[in-house]
Formats: structure tokens, sequence, C-alpha cells
């Protein structure tokens, strides 16, 4: 059996650069804790901004009442919470989602067909994944809210809607840009590496029959 017939999709191969597959690995798991973090602070950034400097409040919630103070008290001290809870959330979910598709890297093989489509879908997944954790607050703030104003509830909800768009839209801009190249830069190292492993094995098969051909007439 010639050195390159182990080299199949999923099996173990030598590495064609002098970048480990475990380094890409760890680079891809820091992106992605990087970049859940970063696209969360943003997105809370975007609805602090909005709701304490540029959309209206109604006119029973406007200057510093001993109503208003327990509002913003009370919100702030639930937005406190769910970041605390998202963020870590997000990391780790990003993390779950990230690993099926880099194993392969950490294993120092060529990927299968599902880890391919895995790892060039990442960011997708993690765009899913973001919207959905930042769904939990729309809900979870319009039910905090609705008692006491419903015109207020839907204020808040919405912009914590537009928070969690672009939370999922940097989540997915950053995973594109940073982590997927990684992925894809290793995706092609690889295959290149089981190609020219499959070639070597051809070559070794052809070395191997011709010299096998003249001691076979001799024998006749």
């Amino acid at each position: 059996m010639g050195p390159g017939a182990g080299a199949t999709q999923g099996s173990p191969s030598d590495r064609l650069d002098d970048e480990s597959g475990a380094v890409v690995h760890r680079r891809t798991r820091r992106l992605t804790v990087a970049t859940a973090v970063a696209a969360h602070l943003i997105g809370t950034g975007v609805v602090v901004v909005l709701l304490v400097f540029v959309l209206p409040v109604p006119p029973e919630f406007e200057g510093w009442t001993p109503g208003s103070a327990q509002l913003v008290l009370r919100n702030l001290v639930a937005a406190i919470a769910y970041v605390g809870l998202i963020v870590p959330a997000g990391v780790a979910l990003g993390l779950k989602q990230a690993d099926p598709a880099t194993r392969w890297l950490l294993e120092e093989r060529a990927p299968t067909e599902r880890e391919r489509e895995l790892a060039l879908a990442l960011g997708l997944r993690l765009l899913r994944m973001q919207t959905g954790l930042w769904a939990g607050g729309v809900v979870l703030f319009y039910l905090l809210n609705v008692s006491t104003s419903g015109l207020l509830a839907f204020e808040i909800a919405i912009t914590i809607a537009l928070g969690g768009v672009t939370t999922a839209a940097i989540a997915y801009l950053l995973t594109e840009r940073n982590t997927s190249r990684v992925m894809k830069n290793g995706l092609a190292t690889r295959l290149r590496r089981e190609r020219q492993l499959k070639s070597l094995d051809f070559l070794n098969v052809m070395s191997f029959r011709s010299h096998d051909f003249p001691s076979f007439s001799a024998a006749c």
C-alpha cells in the first residue's frame, strides 16, 4: 500500500504548511469568543443609546419622577441580569456550534463532507443563535413593562429587537471575515494535501507495476 493510501476524506493526513490544525482550531475558538462578546456589547450599546438619547418616552414618564425612577431601576436591573446571562450563553453556544465544524483541524485530518458544510455555514448558525437569544429579551422586557404602559413596553421591545438585529448582523459579519476565512484556508490546505497524497499513491502504484512487469517477463 502506497504512502498516500491513508489520506482519504476524514482520515489522518500530514500537514501541508507549518501551521498545525490545532493552532488554527484554537484561533477559531478565540475568534468565536471575541465575536460573541463584541456583538452583544455593541447590541447592548445600541439599545441604551436609542432608549436614553434618541427615542421619546410617553409623556407620563418624562422627567425624573418617582414613577420614572422606579421604571428605570427595574429595567436596569433586568438588563444587567439578562446581558450577564446571554453573553456567557452566547459564548458557550458559539463554541458548541464551532466545535463540530473545526474538530477535523484539531485531529489533523481532512474534513468529511458534513464537516465541510458545518464549517462553511458557521456564520449563519451563529446568526440564528444570536437572534434567538435577543428574541427572548424582546419578550421578557415587553412583559416586564406592559402592565405599566403598553406604549412604553412596545417601544422598549422594538428597541431591543433592533439591538438583536445589530448583534446578529455583527456576529455574522465578524464570523465570515475572521473565522470562516481561517477555516476556508484550512479546508483548501488540507484538500490540496489530500490530492497530493492521492497523486503520490498513484505514482507509487505505477512505479511498482513498471518494476514488476520485467520480472514477470523474465520468469516466463
